[in-house]
């Protein structure tokens, strides 16, 4: 039995030692902030997607309006009027696929009194979860948001529904969202370091198991 045991030992030493230097590389992955403020835009319509840093904002469906003139600061996004609104697109621009979070965001409205501005976050263009966040009554008041049911969520791509309208102006804004990228080679979330020192002591426990 002892021999068995002393035998082991070198294999659980190895084991420790591959989970510690896991731990370590775990707590010291973290998370690249950006907000963004699309500062350099060009004003109009968007027609092909803006870079800012490691993002591409570009247009899913109908008609996406950059204001120079409005945001907080300017400039904002708004649905073009002329398409009745229409969907932002948010991906990563820097890595294909890459994965990100969605954090905070300032919403507003023209003209449409307190309505609804809807954030979906996907994956793989498979729906991940929603968050849906109220603009203020009053006009061109932009309302700050921490995100809800998307928080913490990793996904590749966010879209941002902004209804509007021609007759009379109305439409829904959205400025300064803030993101988190994966702070990885891969952009793959790592084992958290709990789960890591629960790992290391369930195959610890089982190879002394095994060895009595």
């Amino acid at each position: 039995m002892s021999e068995s045991i002393a035998t082991r030992r070198p294999e659980n030493h190895r084991i420790a030692v591959v989970l510690s230097v896991l731990l370590i590389c775990g707590m010291s992955t973290g998370a690249l902030a950006a907000t963004l403020t699309f500062d350099g835009s060009p004003g109009g319509y968007i027609v092909a997607p803006l870079v800012e840093g490691d993002y591409a904002i570009g247009v899913h469906s109908g008609g996406i309006f950059s204001d120079l003139l409005q945001g907080g600061p300017e400039p904002d996004m708004e649905g073009s009027i002329i398409d009745g609104g229409g969907t932002l697109r948010v991906t990563r621009n820097d890595v294909v696929g890459g994965l990100f979070t969605f954090d905070q965001v300032s919403v507003a409205q023209f003209g449409m009194g307190t309505t609804d501005v809807v954030f979906e976050g996907y994956l793989g263009g498979v729906l991940q979860s929603s968050d849906t966040f109220p603009t203020f009554p009053a006009n061109l008041v932009h309302f700050t948001y921490a995100s809800s049911s998307l928080a913490g969520v990793w996904i590749d791509e966010l879209r941002v529904q902004l209804d509007a309208g021609a007759q009379p102006f109305r439409w829904e804004s959205v400025d300064n969202i803030a993101l988190s990228s994966a702070n990885g080679v891969h952009d793959v979330p790592s084992l958290s370091p709990l789960g890591i020192t629960i790992l290391c002591c369930l195959l610890c426990a089982a190879s002394w198991r095994k060895a009595a």
